[in-house]
């Protein structure tokens, strides 16, 4: 309390010992004038221990709430305590109190990612509902569920129902990274509007990367492409190509143009993504990498003379 003014020392006492005195259904509104008395006395040598001893009482009421409720209820077991927090929200007005309160519910309860709690958004709760995680990432809970266990991401449960399994935060956050970037190299074909030989090329020369994820994930997602990195080269195309209706004379696709040849088609792209060739394209309404056209004469003249900053692949393949 040697932080708190007066004022907030004697609310926050009045509070402790209302819930002490009367239990975490009484309501502030019906306490009497003695009640607050009553509470205030008998919560006295509580906060005079400090804040050690009045988080360790917030912990045991939560503890013994849970045993009784068979789930942990902030709002049920801390009563007109927790309501007078939540009425200050984010300001000072309760003092230290309230952040010591936050500090066990976020250790001991499941919170849905952005909840706000006294005023201010928990941004990385310590555990949280399948449930409440899959509406927060707007992925698909049954999805989510199976991809946690894939990764081997402990669940406990949290009343009925399947995605109301309760799993660490931190934890599923690395498997919704990969489930949102990490995706097999027929999915990013697909995205890129080409064939799958084209992506082999584009991942031997590093252009698109293998999905790294943590220690956890990296197993489940060995074999997939992080889809940045192609999201990354659509972009490239769209900035470093001049869009049109026909395809000029003297262009061509660049599959087609590497004559179906791997080696020469590792080369072009390399020479393409790596700023080499002026001489870019794409078909308006095609903004995949199907659409991409390129000056073969231009193409030609530079696998002619291939220019520095190839990869060392590059060279040996081709030549």
């Amino acid at each position: 309390l040697d932080a708190q003014n007066i004022d907030q020392a004697t609310r926050v006492t009045e509070m402790l010992g209302g819930l002490i005195v009367f239990g975490s259904d009484q309501k502030a509104s019906a306490m009497t004038s003695a009640m607050w008395d009553e509470a205030a006395r008998t919560a006295w040598d509580l906060v005079s221990e400090g804040e050690g001893a009045v988080l360790d009482f917030l912990f045991e009421t939560l503890e013994s709430s849970r045993r009784r409720l068979g789930q942990a209820r902030p709002r049920k077991a801390f009563g007109m305590l927790y309501t007078w927090l939540e009425s200050c929200g984010a300001t000072n007005a309760a003092g230290s109190i309230g952040k010591l309160l936050r500090e066990v519910i976020c250790e001991k309860v499941p919170l849905a990612p952005g909840q706000i709690l006294f005023g201010e958004p928990v941004l990385q709760p310590r555990f949280s509902t399948i449930a409440s995680i899959a509406k927060s990432e707007m992925v698909g809970p049954q999805e989510l569920r199976e991809m946690l266990r894939m990764a081997g991401v402990e669940e406990k449960p949290m009343g009925a129902g399947a995605y109301n399994m309760v799993v660490e935060y931190v934890r599923a956050a690395d498997v919704i990274l990969a489930m949102k970037h990490a995706a097999s190299a027929s999915e990013v074909a697909n995205f890129l509007g080409v064939s799958g030989k084209v992506v082999s090329a584009l991942m031997k020369i590093g252009l698109l990367m293998p999905f790294k994820g943590t220690e956890q994930t990296r197993n489940a997602w060995a074999s997939k492409i992080d889809v940045r990195s192609a999201v990354r080269l659509v972009a490239f195309v769209k900035e470093n190509s001049v869009t049109v209706d026909e395809v000029p004379e003297g262009y061509v696709q660049v599959e087609l143009f590497a004559k179906q040849a791997v080696g020469r088609l590792m080369v072009v792209l390399e020479l393409i993504f790596k700023g080499h060739v002026s001489g870019i394209c794409q078909l308006s309404g095609d903004q995949r990498m199907q659409g991409i056209y390129v000056d073969a004469v231009e193409v030609e003249a530079l696998l002619q003379n291939l220019p520095q900053g190839l990869s060392e692949d590059s060279y040996l393949l081709f030549f």
